[in-house]
């Protein structure tokens, strides 16, 4: 994964079931911004991304630090910086307990 994130321009746009998905469980929430969302593998950040641009709170673990970095130079580029409220570079089984527990909606 750190060669293709690193290489290639890749996992840009969310699959329609994620966007459905949140659409679905969240677009009525009165403030989007208290809706806490955490993606285990977030590659290049695509779906966080998404989620950012609709105005909810992201976070995420992913193995590959090109990924995150992809993913961070994108929310800077597109001003959603202060969306993300916490990533973590390295394996998910380690990095979850980073976390507040029950801290996110999904």
């Amino acid at each position: 994964w750190e060669q293709i994130f690193s290489k290639k321009e890749w996992g840009k746009y969310p699959s329609e079931s994620v966007i459905r998905f949140i659409a679905r469980n969240f677009y009525n929430a009165k403030d989007r911004n208290k809706i806490s969302i955490l993606e285990l593998g977030l590659g290049t950040g695509a779906n966080l991304w998404f989620c950012a641009r609709e105005g909810f709170k992201v976070s995420g673990i992913e193995w590959s630090k090109a990924g995150v970095e992809r993913f961070k130079t994108r929310m800077q580029n597109e001003n959603l910086s202060t969306q993300i409220a916490q990533l973590e570079i390295g394996d998910y089984l380690e990095k979850l307990d980073n976390f507040k527990d029950e801290s996110f909606d999904a």
